[in-house]
């Protein structure tokens, strides 16, 4: 019993192969199998998560085709030479080494990709030795002349000999004296020698050395003595050539023999990381998940697509097994695709055990058993009944002997192929039998002896095919907890078959078989009525959620907008009191100029404080409005602090809420009659804390005045030290203190480039001991 081909394990093995680079890594894919150890099997499965992981973040690993160099590597080590091929094959390793270390060189890689970084990390690429094989070697036959300072020298005096010796021949067969003589005007070469084609009636006429005759004896290939001795020349530096590059093909074949581990296991880690990479590719292609591997006996696949069926039309099941019951009793028609989701849970397992992800949705879960049985026959030729049913009970005894806590067995048509009473009651006893050893088991029947069992008994739980009775198709879809019906009689009838046949066939079923089809019927139809309501109350929860989710995201995108308005209408006064300060400097300038220059500037000063006042006021409040803190009715008592979100402003109650939650509200000079669920209770205002020398605990001349930033932002800080400045230079002072604090430095940096472009700033310094230090600046007006 081969499980691995009954669930069309090898054929997934195939296709894997397939997407390996190396010969090697084909043949490691073509054989490979099912783990049974748990952590090898999460090791293995997140090798294939990493791999495609990196892969997407960057692309494709540049492992190139390299052949096998394990035997070239033994013969370098017993002082064999190696060939050219040989040793360009070795070359072609240390490069892929090279080329894949490089591919690995990100940050975070040993961190992020662990077991990739284990296989990388073995990668040794000998950069020196792959780059001086590939210049010294040019083809699997040929050395390049500039391997070595004496072949250089050979193979130019091998190519002015040569050229000396084809100047003599092309003078002696284009010249008219041997116009008869020659039988063609070429150059040929016979043993390694050239020569001329001389007819042989003309033998004489051309001194010289016959190497050869043609086939009709017409035709003598003559070696002209004028080239006689370049010939011997030419020979004696093929000789030279050829003991040089054996040398150097030696003196490679040394290097490689020192470094010979180095290379095995370049080419090892290139092999392993083909493999792995192949798996990565694979379950990009079946657009797969990693299962999460359960230490239970569990399996739960959701959404399921077996890979071997066509993509586009494949239905995912949901199918499970060892998730609150042992045994899945799966019920349904023929063709409706009992045997499919069978072989998918079985195939998927194996998958999982292999490292391969499986073509399923998040959520996935496998466990890692040491046995996975399928007994799993597609023929159902009445002629072999009787042989099929043997092979079953064969097979079935082996499972039964085999099984035990860590088995999943796999029964197509338990107990068919014999006598309907006999087989059910075979295939109850086996079912139970293996709940005894502890296996996992998943069993497809027409038996309704074998739904009732599944009903009946806690741990076994029954699953049905859904067929379309209308269409006369399956849908492939399996619902478990659903109780199967074969449709026999309503399928029979939709192809055309008689009704008195149908009826009279109706007749023969025993009243207790038909109560029993009754009462599934009536389960069944139960059943789908609470699938029905769970899926209404699941899609009202989602769509609740989403729209949950909608709103909170509006009122944020609401929120950022009149923030972003309100920030930039600030921004926008701020710039207007820029320009209001410009103009106030113009009329003090005027003021200092005119005749009573006292008058002139405390008028000027009263009516510039004025409208600071108004403005810095405006711009210092919050850009955002503050947090809404409610306030009922009975809290609301003449004086109390509220805020009318409606306006965005401060107010005071002036009375109680009346009867109907009517709150008088005074803002600044306005009464406001509103409603008391339009406002809420007032934040507590932040104000700069300005005081004088008579309240602060320096040592400060009496003329010193100081303001504390502490706690602000930049922009408010900036603000208030404006005006804070106006104020001070109105009142004739001379020097200001500026409390920053020391923090990060930003609000001290931000106050001294305001201070240097402020035209009221004469300088400015960080305080001294007993001043604050770099905690204050010191400003000179």
């Amino acid at each position: 019993m081969d499980t691995c081909k009954t669930l069309a394990f090898y054929k997934i093995r195939d296709a894997l192969a397939e997407q390996a680079i190396t010969a090697a890594g084909r043949e490691m894919l073509r054989s490979l199998l099912p783990e049974t150890d748990t952590e090898a099997v999460r090791e293995r499965l997140a090798e294939t998560t990493e791999a495609r992981q990196y892969t997407a973040k960057k692309g494709t690993p540049p492992i190139s085709a390299v052949g096998d160099i394990h035997g070239a590597v033994k013969r370098s080590r017993v002082g064999a030479t190696l060939s050219c091929g040989a040793l360009l094959r070795v070359a072609a390793v240390l490069q892929s080494a090279d080329r894949l270390q490089r591919y690995a060189d990100t940050e975070n890689f040993e961190t992020d990709y662990p077991r990739l970084s284990a296989w990388f990390s073995r990668l040794t690429p000998c950069r020196d030795l792959a780059r001086r094989l590939t210049d010294a070697i040019v083809d699997e036959n040929t050395v390049d002349a500039g391997a070595s300072p004496a072949l250089t020298v050979i193979r130019r005096k091998m190519a002015g000999t040569t050229e000396k010796i084809r100047e003599i021949l092309d003078e002696i067969i284009r010249s008219q004296t041997y116009a008869k003589v020659l039988q063609e005007q070429l150059v040929t070469m016979r043993a390694g020698r050239y020569v001329v084609p001389v007819r042989a009636e003309h033998r004489g006429a051309l001194p010289g050395v016959v190497h050869d005759t043609s086939q009709t004896g017409s035709t003598l290939f003559v070696e002209p003595m004028r080239v006689v001795e370049a010939n011997n020349l030419l020979h004696k530096l093929a000789a030279e050539e050829k003991e040089e590059i054996q040398r150097i093909l030696a003196a490679f074949t040394a290097e490689v023999a020192a470094v010979s581990a180095v290379v095995e296991e370049n080419y090892e880690a290139i092999c392993a990381l083909d493999v792995i990479f192949a798996k990565g590719r694979y379950g990009d292609s079946l657009r797969g998940v990693c299962p999460e591997i359960r230490e239970d006996g569990g399996v739960e696949i959701r959404r399921g697509r077996h890979p071997l069926l066509e993509p586009s039309t494949v239905v995912p099941i949901d199918i499970s097994v060892g998730c609150g019951f042992d045994t899945l009793v799966i019920t349904g028609p023929n063709t409706g695709g009992k045997t499919v989701s069978l072989k998918t849970l079985g195939l998927f397992v194996l998958m999982a055990a292999a490292g391969l992800h499986i073509p399923a949705a998040e959520g996935s879960s496998v466990s890692v058993f040491s046995h996975v049985f399928a007994d799993i026959g597609d023929e159902q030729s009445i002629e072999q009944s009787l042989s099929t049913f043997s092979a079953h009970l064969v097979n079935i005894i082996e499972i039964l002997r085999l099984a035990g806590p860590r088995t999943l067995a796999l029964f197509d048509e338990l107990g068919a192929g014999t006598d309907p009473t006999e087989g059910a009651a075979l295939a109850r006893a086996v079912l139970c039998e293996m709940r005894k050893k502890g296996a996992k088991t998943v069993a497809t029947t027409h038996y309704s002896e074998i739904k009732l069992y599944a009903f009946e008994t806690e741990g076994v739980e029954n699953a049905a095919c859904a067929f379309d009775v209308e269409t006369l198709r399956p849908t492939y879809r399996l619902e478990i907890g659903a109780l199967g019906q074969s449709n026999a009689f309503a399928i029979a009838g939709r192809l055309g078959m008689p009704g008195p046949v149908i009826e009279n066939a109706k007749d023969f079923i025993t009243a207790e078989n038909t109560r029993f089809e009754d009462v599934i019927r009536r389960l069944e139809e139960q059943r789908r009525a609470m699938a029905e309501d769970r899926e209404s109350a699941r899609s009202d929860r989602e769509r609740a959620r989403e729209m949950k989710e909608r709103l909170s995201k509006d009122a944020e995108n609401t929120e950022n907008r009149r923030r972003k308005i309100l920030d930039e209408a600030r921004r926008e006064a701020r710039q207007m009191l820029r320009d209001a300060k410009a103009e106030i400097d113009a009329r003090i300038r005027e003021a200092m100029a005119a005749e009573n220059k006292k008058a002139a500037l405390e008028k000027a000063r009263q009516q510039v404080t004025k409208k600071l006042d108004t403005v810095s006021g405006e711009l210092t409040k919050d850009a955002v409005r503050p947090a809404r803190v409610a306030i009922s009715a009975a809290e609301i008592k003449p004086g109390t602090p509220l805020y009318l979100e409606a306006m965005g402003q401060r107010g005071t109650a002036l009375r109680a809420p009346d009867k109907d939650g009517n709150v008088e509200v005074q803002v600044g000079n306005l009464k406001v009659k509103t409603h008391v669920s339009t406002v809420s209770a007032a934040p507590p205002e932040k104000k700069p804390k300005v005081h004088t020398p008579a309240a602060s605990h320096r040592n400060s001349t009496p003329a010193r005045m100081e303001v504390d930033l502490r706690g602000m932002t930049l922009d408010e800080a900036e603000l208030v030290t404006e005006k804070f400045i106006d104020d001070a230079v109105l009142s004739h002072l001379e020097t200001v203190t500026i409390i920053h604090g020391k923090g990060t430095g930003v609000l001290r940096k931000g106050i001294h480039a305001l201070l240097k472009t402020n035209r009221s700033v004469k300088s400015f310094r960080l305080g001294t001991f007993g001043e604050g230090e770099d905690g204050v600046t010191v400003v000179s007006l």
